[in-house]
């Protein structure tokens, strides 16, 4: 089953606009499949599939295209997700395809991947190193988009 969603977001990567609603119903899969604790996420991180192909697809996808339906599924990852996954998600590969959506206009979107974001950020390494560099903070004075960040932070729909 997990083969056959990989597909379909696989083939929304190469058009959002023909394949974007089976991208939907793929995702709606894989949030009964975590609320029903049926997706080994460990599994799923160790060897870069769903996971993977998801934040290829938030690559993909414009800003202008993108719906809480895409990003729903975010929040019920994180909340799924041991300390030690969650550090793991604190990749470019993993940041970067969400910073490329955060000008989207969907509020229910942006705080989708703002909770998303927020809940990796926190997470800390138990190393006994004093000062850690901030991964996530790296990734988006890179990417130009602190600004953007506080712009939302700062809404009052928030």
């Amino acid at each position: 089953m997990m083969s056959d969603i990989n597909n379909a977001i696989h083939e929304g990567n190469n058009n959002v606009d023909d394949n974007g609603g089976l991208v939907l119903v793929a995702l709606q899969i894989v949030q009964h499949f975590l609320l029903d604790k049926k997706l080994d996420i460990q599994q799923e991180l160790e060897e870069g599939r769903f996971i993977d192909e998801l934040f290829k697809f938030y690559s993909f996808i414009q800003s202008d295209q993108i719906t809480n339906d895409f990003t729903v599924v975010l929040v019920h990852f994180v909340d799924d997700m041991t300390r030690d996954q969650k550090l793991k998600m604190k990749q470019e590969k993993y940041i970067t395809p969400l910073i490329h959506l955060i000008n989207c206009k969907d509020e229910d979107c942006l705080a989708y991947i703002s909770m998303f974001l927020a809940d990796i950020a926190i997470q800390m390494d138990l190393s006994d190193k004093i000062q850690q560099q901030n991964q996530i903070r790296s990734v988006f004075e890179k990417n130009k988009a602190l600004p953007q960040l506080l712009k939302i932070m700062k809404s009052e729909n928030f």
